[in-house]
């Protein structure tokens, strides 16, 4: 599944992201590296498998990928949301989301520690109207 994800995200990388940058755009788009990561753990526990290898790998696709193309790390804007709304969302159970939630949440962490990442800023507003602003001004930051 991860190289799956990994083979889009490629192909995402070398024809559109790329290009793009080269020609000095700002890119902003839902999701990357980040979602194929959470993607693939994710599916492994649901499995009852041990995700330490995704981990891994995932971080040796990134240097192989996307550090040898000179793109720069994203900068992640990380929505919080509570299991039930999640739930509510995805139309999954409560249980189940709080299971994948609280799995997630912990592979977060990892993924930003210590992996040359740049730390996510974490959305915890309840509305897309209290979102937004945030979001905003979390963007000016990093163009100026």
């Amino acid at each position: 599944l991860l190289l799956l994800c990994w083979a889009k995200l490629n192909t995402f990388v070398t024809r559109s992201l790329r290009p793009a940058l080269e020609a000095g755009k700002v890119c902003v788009f839902d999701g990357f590296g980040l979602n194929a990561y959470l993607h693939a753990s994710a599916h492994c526990y649901n499995n009852g498998r041990n995700c330490t290898e995704v981990f891994d790998f995932h971080h040796q696709l990134v240097a192989a990928r996307i550090v040898t193309q000179k793109v720069d790390p994203p900068v992640y804007l990380i929505v919080q949301d509570e299991p039930e709304v999640l739930a509510h969302r995805s139309h999954r159970s409560i249980t189940e989301m709080s299971v994948l939630h609280t799995h997630e949440l912990n592979n977060i962490d990892r993924y930003f520690d210590g992996t040359g990442q740049k730390e996510p800023h974490l959305l915890d507003g309840r509305t897309t109207e209290t979102r937004l602003p945030e979001a905003i001004e979390i963007f000016r930051q990093h163009l100026d």
